[in-house]
């Protein structure tokens, strides 16, 4: 939940309220040993979300950090064991 809400806070602070609206993000899966996780998101909010992400460096008082490591249009594709 924790990840989610850091989401929405980056698309907010980005779009606004109005304009974060726009854009869908669910979490598929989150492993909390290493942080890594998988969103879908509609591929045309693909630069937009991505963008958001990249200007969150905080969630409350904790410093955050989001790295996109691989984006697919297919989801078995991010289930390959090489990514």
């Amino acid at each position: 939940i924790a990840l989610k809400e850091a989401i929405l806070d980056a698309l907010k602070a980005m779009f606004g309220v109005v304009g974060s609206a726009a854009y869908e993000v669910d979490v598929l899966s989150y492993d909390t040993s290493d942080g890594a996780a998988i969103l879908r998101i509609a591929s045309d909010a693909l630069v937009p979300v991505r963008a958001a992400l990249t200007l969150k460096g905080s969630h409350g008082n904790a410093p955050i950090r989001f790295a996109v490591l691989h984006a697919s249009p297919f989801l078995a594709a991010l289930a390959c064991p090489r990514f």
